[in-house]
């Protein structure tokens, strides 16, 4: 079918663990997140943006060609593009997503997990950078798929509870699922 509308195309982008996206719409930024974490960028006047997949909270290991591994890097990084762009942090509307409890069953007294960790990182580095969180998801016991589009701003969420992962890996079975 061909579009007669002329309305540019829309780019969609899986912003995979490690990697940064900054640019402008049309684009839908999409990712899938379990106790990693994403800061969701968006300028409304001049519809630009970006989102950040971190894995840990700092780190001093080579990412090799993933600069955003960790949330020191990642939003540093974000701020960078803000910058360049001639754009102020306080200019964004800033969403803080993931840091979900993967591995509820394994946690050791007083020891938070990564993905608590990685939310009080973000949130931190956010906020010492100049940006403000107007929403976040964050926690639970679960993985969160996210859509990002840049021309609206609209940030989807859909949260899958640990308990709908655990019901589908119990009816996995050696050769497959079963019926």
């Amino acid at each position: 079918m061909m579009d007669l509308s002329g309305a540019a195309p829309v780019a969609d982008i899986h912003v995979l663990p490690g990697e940064i996206f900054f640019g402008s719409a049309p684009a839908r930024l999409t990712t899938l997140l379990g106790s990693c974490v994403s800061a969701v960028l968006w300028h409304p006047a001049r519809h630009l943006g970006g989102m950040c997949h971190y894995v840990l909270p700092t780190g001093r290991r080579a990412t090799r060609g993933k600069p955003g591994m960790y949330a020191d890097a990642a939003i540093r990084s974000l701020l960078a593009d803000v910058l360049r762009a001639g754009t102020l942090p306080a200019d964004y509307r800033v969403s803080l997503l993931g840091g979900g409890r993967m591995f509820p069953d394994n946690r050791r007294a007083h020891v938070p997990e990564v993905g608590e960790r990685n939310v009080t990182a973000g949130a931190a580095l956010l906020h010492a950078h100049g940006f403000l969180i107007h929403a976040h998801h964050t926690g639970g016991e679960g993985h969160r798929h996210v859509s990002f589009d840049l021309s609206t701003g609209v940030v989807d969420v859909r949260f899958e509870p640990r308990s709908t992962v655990a019901h589908c890996a119990a009816r996995r079975a050696p050769g497959g699922l079963q019926a």
